[in-house]
């Protein structure tokens, strides 16, 4: 099975060939406890490990699949997930994990990369069975086909694109360190707003915002032009990203502006697993319409937006209001529920002094933001050269 013309002076093997797919199977009663355990739900869609921990005694209770630092770990379950990963440590992985050991002809780093590449994952999704839980077996992830080059190049081509990557998460971590800075900089600033140590007045989100539902669009309104329709899937990370909106032609239905945001708006999920997720309208959004099922919470004092983002995004208050709907996870909110919850207040200067803040901080953040999409583009860029031998 080939996919593409190799480069010249490069060879094709079957990934069996260059390869083990290595299934140590683990029993649970000889799991030593600390030893690192990799599920799933550990290795994201870029290849990095988050949240291992140290098993426990008797914490396991399938067998498992033992690997180490010379393997690649590759997810079979749900293949488009795209969970492939490098550990630098040894332990134990679900079976839903296949470790990959390269064999001496091809380098770890670069098998690694190569596998990732987004046309072997389409393959992998189309090589998997089961409708619900799809998964790839062992025997096709043998046959794909892996092109590679003389040992040193391969090393060369994994050098490259692992900075390349390093770079790619450095510019990330400045966007993640930026807005923990703003979480810091609320606490410090505000105090806890469930416990409100400054002793500030405490007034309803009524008195201090007006906040409406979203409109019932029906899907068969949805076109590909119109005006924008913001969904429960188009807001979360205080943001709210149009690249997936549907439109609808809303003078046609004649749907009231009542249902439109404005800069500054906060959009705030108010049902199921997604309750609380919010978004904060900037210049790109204003005008856009509102679905249902999200609130629409518009400060009196627009001064006040970034402070009531934050406050609403605390898990605190969050608990508070989920509390007030029955308490589940999967509570539905009300906007009655939003208008009735009390908040201390803080005095305007000091919203003033906030906004100034966070304003600060989105400037910084719209340029890192743009730095991580070149970080992104110059990394995939490269990706695409490094198997067709053009680096």
């Amino acid at each position: 099975m080939t996919i593409a013309a190799i480069p010249s002076g490069w060879t094709e093997n079957p990934l069996g060939k260059v390869a083990d797919v290595v299934r140590d199977s683990v029993l649970p009663h000889n799991i030593v406890p600390g030893t690192s355990y990799v599920g799933l739900e550990h290795i994201d869609g870029e290849g990095r490990f988050v949240g291992v921990q140290p098993v426990a005694n008797g914490e396991l209770a399938s067998n498992k699949f033992s690997f180490s630092d010379q393997h690649i770990l590759y997810g079979k379950l749900r293949p488009y997930l795209k969970k492939i990963a490098r550990p630098s440590f040894s332990g134990v992985c679900s079976t839903d994990i296949l470790p990959l050991r390269p064999l001496d002809e091809v380098d770890r780093g670069y098998l690694f990369h190569y596998l990732r590449q987004q046309h072997l994952i389409d393959l992998a999704t189309t090589r998997s069975t089961g409708a619900n839980l799809p998964r790839l077996s062992p025997k096709q992830l043998e046959v794909f086909p892996v092109a590679y080059p003389p040992l040193p190049e391969q090393r060369r081509i994994a050098a490259i694109l692992d900075k390349a990557d390093a770079i790619r998460r450095k510019r990330e971590e400045g966007i993640r360190l930026t807005e923990e800075l703003l979480r810091s900089t609320f606490l410090e600033m505000f105090g806890d707003p469930a416990t409100n140590p400054k002793g500030w007045s405490v007034n309803s989100m009524n008195r201090i915002a007006k906040i409406t539902g979203g409109f019932a669009f029906k899907s068969e309104w949805f076109a590909d032009e119109g005006d924008r329709v913001i969904r429960i899937s188009d807001i979360g990370d205080g943001k709210v990203d149009l690249s997936n909106a549907v439109s609808v032609d809303c003078d046609s239905y004649r749907i009231s502006t009542a249902y439109q945001c404005v800069t500054d708006d906060i959009l705030m999920a108010l049902s199921g697993a997604t309750t609380g997720k919010l978004g904060m309208v900037t210049d790109a959004e204003s005008g856009s319409f509102v679905n249902q099922r999200i609130a629409i919470i518009r400060a009196n004092n627009r001064v006040a937006s970034p402070w009531l983002s934050q406050l609403l995004s605390n898990k605190r208050v969050l608990s508070l209001l989920l509390e007030s709907a029955g308490g589940s996870a999967q509570a539905n909110l009300s906007t009655k529920s939003l208008e009735s919850l009390d908040i201390p207040v803080p005095p305007d200067n000091v919203l003033f002094e906030y906004a100034e803040v966070v304003k600060s901080a989105n400037r910084a953040q719209s340029r890192r933001r743009i730095g991580s999409k070149d970080a992104d583009n110059l990394f995939n860029s490269l990706v695409q050269r490094a198997f067709r031998g053009e680096l």
